[in-house]
């Protein structure tokens, strides 16, 4: 998997950029995830992203995905996931991948994204900060950088030292020309230009914002960190208003609080067809996005035409029922 995506991450971008093109001109299918709770176990959850992706794409299927947290002092991956493709002409399955591999990178690519839609001068982003350090935070850095070449300085927080320190030194070993700097207060986070959330965290725990300039930018990744009060408070960019609004994000508290979503300025689909505008209000923007599945199905339809490209993969033969009458 991770062969077959290595030095693609403009081709990425571009798939991440063109489904969001394809979403807001209504050319999908995106129902609502289905959530998988456990009574005994609130902190886990296993998540059903089904759809449909025109265009060039023409494909449907699903992503399902684990999120196990706990998974960490096992030391094993927080997340698991599948990805089956369908063909849209007979319905059949044509692929199964893994899926966490892509749903970690369409998460990081789809950041990076924003940042470019948001921005006038990516060249003049110099800092960053990651506060929670894991995969997402990992791969969102090494996106990021691709879109923003100048970042010299990482801020990075979480509540486990050790944590910080093992990935500051898996950045070093990628980033050499950047510095790495551990913070002691979460609050030093938000002096960079970029702000990324991370965490798995399932309740906000950050309800003020220090005074922050303008064109600050913050990746509200893990969509739970932020109180109801700063988003109202903030631009608001998201990936579906009707998506975002559910699963207590802090956009769906916001908009209970408000009993509006006229607190979304935008769609990221509407800022990459030129629909709305990167920046109207004289305030801090937040992209929050929900995830949509059809940036799995994008990037999954990538990683299966590389396969077949490379020879890459295993087929199944008799996967398929017997017909009938065959029988």
């Amino acid at each position: 998997m991770l062969s077959l995506l290595r030095n693609k991450e403009q081709e990425i971008l571009e798939v991440i950029e063109r489904c969001y093109s394809l979403y807001d001109k209504n050319d999908c299918s995106l129902p609502h995830s289905s959530f998988l709770s456990f009574p005994n176990n609130t902190s886990s959850r296993i998540i059903a992203l089904p759809g449909y992706l025109g265009g060039e794409f023409n494909v449907a299927g699903i992503k399902w995905i684990a999120s196990f947290p706990k998974n960490i002092e096992l030391n094993l991956e927080r997340a698991s996931a599948t990805i089956i493709l369908n063909c849209s002409k007979t319905g059949r399955p044509i692929a199964i991948i893994e899926g966490s591999t892509i749903s970690a990178i369409r998460t990081a690519a789809s950041a990076a994204l924003s940042v470019k839609m948001l921005t006038e001068n990516v060249y003049g982003i110099r800092d960053f900060s990651i506060i929670g350090c894991g995969l997402i935070g990992f791969e969102t850095l090494g996106y990021l950088k691709l879109v923003c070449p100048n970042i010299e300085c990482v801020n990075l927080f979480d509540k486990d030292l050790n944590r910080i320190k093992q990935f500051r030194d898996k950045c070093m070993q990628y980033y050499s020309g950047i510095h790495f700097n551990i913070v002691n207060d979460i609050k030093e986070c938000f002096s960079s230009h970029v702000v990324a959330l991370t965490t798995t965290a399932n309740l906000p725990y950050i309800q003020n914002l220090p005074a922050c300039s303008p064109d600050k930018i913050i990746l509200n990744l893990s969509l739970r960190d932020l109180s109801p009060e700063i988003i109202l408070q903030n631009d608001n960019v998201v990936d579906c208003v009707d998506h975002i609004c559910r699963a207590n994000t802090s956009i769906h508290l916001a908009s209970n609080s408000s009993k509006n979503t006229e607190f979304i300025r935008a769609t990221i689909g509407q800022l990459v067809n030129g629909v709305a505008k990167a920046k109207e209000l004289d305030r801090p923007t937040i992209f929050s996005p929900f995830g949509l599945g059809i940036l799995d199905l994008g990037l999954g339809d990538l990683t299966f035409n590389l396969a077949l490209a490379n020879g890459i993969g295993a087929d199944i033969d008799g996967f398929s029922a017997t017909h009938w009458l065959d029988r």
